[in-house]
């Protein structure tokens, strides 16, 4: 298995939400898709948005802290054919801005590994 997810540019017209990246990371493992969703937002525009598949089990709580830490915007998540789906608005013009002192994720370091 590849330690590389798949990126496309899309506009997914029919979705609910204009995507302007797509990001599949299925079958990859923590902190791997964290890792590489931290380094697509950072080459969006603010207001783009990212849609960030992952079969990640925990997932749903290390995007939670991610855009808590980074000051994204979680918009939409669902749960289909046992992949998880994130749409996630790229709220910040590119500086790091870090909205709580201590998150469950750069407690354990995954973030202060991360380099964009």
């Amino acid at each position: 298995m590849s330690d590389k997810p798949k990126h496309e540019e899309v506009d997914m017209s029919s979705s609910k939400y204009k995507t302007h990246q797509l990001l599949d990371t299925s079958g990859l493992q923590c902190p791997l898709p964290v890792i590489h969703c931290k380094a697509t937002l950072s080459k969006l525009e603010s207001g783009q948005v990212l849609h960030l598949i992952s079969t990640e089990c925990d997932m749903q709580r290390l995007v939670a802290s991610l855009i808590k830490c980074c000051g994204e915007k979680l918009l939409h998540t669902e749960l289909i054919n046992g992949r998880q789906h994130f749409y996630i608005q790229k709220q910040t013009d590119g500086k790091h801005v870090r909205r709580n002192k201590i998150s469950p994720i750069t407690k354990h370091g995954i973030f202060s590994a991360i380099k964009t």
